[in-house]
């Protein structure tokens, strides 16, 4: 995505904010949105077509603190899951890379510069906590869970890459539940 696109996604969502058409949720006292929910089994739902879901997920075993997460998305429309695992580089903004199978137990990210099984193109990712502050950095065991998440590229990808075709909306992903642990993705 390029720097103008990006820039014109988070003025959307400054726009739908201060519209009111995105509500953040109540906090508890400490600030937390979702303080009992690591952000491994956050749970999110695509706010105006709830047939698409994501959610952040640990592969394998936890062995370390902050341990990189993988992310999916799950379409009921196909049954589909997709898989994404996050830049790990010194960009500006987070990027997700698909990759062309679920993470196994033992998985760890792969060389940035070796995506060629990749079936889509790199996209932006965003969130955002209940004060719609973004976090730029790159998602990890620990963090805290996010509100809002907004793949601003996914409509278009999903329409051109995915097979068959699918064309979600332009919208945000919405925390909606913590998956008890152990549960599978989608």
């Amino acid at each position: 995505m390029s720097r103008t696109n990006l820039q014109w996604t988070i003025m959307a969502l400054v726009f739908a904010i201060t519209l009111g058409v995105a509500k953040p949720s109540p906090t508890n006292a400490a600030g937390a949105v979702h303080p009992a929910c690591p952000i491994e089994r956050a749970r999110y739902v695509l706010r105006h077509d709830p047939r698409y879901t994501a959610g952040f997920y640990l592969p394998g075993v936890r062995t370390e603190k902050h341990q990189p997460l993988t992310f999916f998305i799950h379409s009921s429309v196909t049954t589909k899951t997709y898989w994404f695992f996050f830049d790990g580089g010194t960009a500006r903004y987070t990027f997700l890379y698909s990759m062309p199978v679920a993470p196994s137990a033992h998985w760890t990210p792969p060389d940035n510069d070796d995506r060629r099984q990749a079936p889509f193109e790199d996209m932006t990712f965003l969130s955002a906590d209940h004060d719609y502050r973004f976090r730029f950095e790159r998602p990890v065991a620990d963090d805290p869970t996010p509100e809002l998440l907004l793949i601003s590229d996914l409509p278009a990808m999903f329409a051109a890459k995915a097979q068959p075709p699918e064309h979600p909306p332009l919208d945000f992903f919405r925390f909606d539940h913590c998956a008890k642990p152990g549960s599978p993705p989608g």
